[in-house]
Parts: C-alpha cells; sequence; structure tokens
C-alpha cells in the first residue's frame, strides 16, 4: 500500500498516533541528511532542517553515524530523543552560540577528547554539527582532525 494511503485506513488508536513518524522512518531509509564524509570516521554538516527529528535520526542510522558532537544550543531535545529511540548512538550536546566569536578552548576540548574517545573504535563514525552546518560543526571537525594528526593544511582539505 502507497505510505500516503496508510493514514486514510482505519487504525488502532495507537498506530494512528505513531503513524507520521513511522511513515517519516520510512521514507528517511531513501533520503539523505545535511552531512558529509570528511574521512572514514568523521562527518560533519547540519541539523535537520525540517525532518522531524524522527527521519533525521533514521537518517543518521542509514548513514551508519555511531557518535553525535551536537554544537547548537537547542540540541538537548534531539539528545533526549536519541537517548530514548537509539540509546546505542552516543551523543554529546556541547552547545556554544554561532555569534561570529573565538570559540573557547574548553568547547574544543570536550567535543575533541569526546571524538577520539569514540574514534578507538575503528567502526566508529562522529558526526560534529550545527545548525546550518559551516560554523561550529566545521570547526570541531577541523579540530579533530588537527587532534588526530592533520596538517592545517590538511585538515583545510
Amino acid at each position: 500500500m502507497p505510505l500516503d494511503e496508510v493514514a486514510h485506513r482505519v487504525l488502532h488508536p495507537g498506530l494512528r498516533a505513531a503513524w507520521p513518524a513511522l511513515r517519516d522512518i520510512i521514507r528517511a531509509q531513501n533520503t539523505q541528511p545535511d552531512i558529509d564524509r570528511v574521512t572514514e570516521q568523521l562527518w560533519t554538516g547540519g541539523d535537520h532542517r525540517g525532518a522531524t527529528t524522527a527521519t533525521w535520526l533514521a537518517q543518521l542510522q542509514n548513514a551508519g553515524i555511531t557518535h553525535i558532537i551536537d554544537a547548537r544550543q537547542e540540541g538537548q531535545p534531539d539528545q533526549a530523543y536519541t537517548q530514548t529511540h537509539a540509546p546505542h548512538i552516543g551523543y554529546l550536546h556541547n552547545p556554544q552560540p554561532d555569534l561570529g566569536q573565538t570559540m573557547p578552548d574548553q568547547w574544543f576540548d570536550v567535543g575533541v577528547d569526546y571524538a577520539l574517545h569514540a574514534m578507538n573504535d575503528p567502526d566508529a563514525k562522529v558526526l560534529a554539527h550545527c545548525q546550518l552546518g559551516i560554523n561550529r560543526g566545521p570547526s570541531m571537525a577541523y579540530a579533530i582532525l588537527l587532534a588526530t594528526g592533520s596538517t592545517p593544511d590538511q585538515a583545510r582539505y
């Protein structure tokens, strides 16, 4: 049955209530999250940009993401959702405002330490992300690359 027709059927009340999220999770298998691979173990990008949290999480799972570093100040609900619905995915909510300021060393230290610990597992895939995927997430990914031995020039490309 086409997914769009399910909601028009007589459904159990529990399924009817859960259907929008379930439909989005099913559809997520055919869509990609707003993330890019930097290395085999490191990814960066933006948030779910209009997709539900359920869809975004399903997309990340389909991409094989095992750990998330969330730099958004508003990331707490996504962390709670992930811990409830995908507890096998590690989640570090490491918020910082995006005001064009110099980021504090402590912020980088927390994120890099988390990533390095996760990347001890050769199968780990760490996502460093922020709202738009252009400042905090890539900056954290850059710092992680430096910590893993890349030169500044290598880390930029």
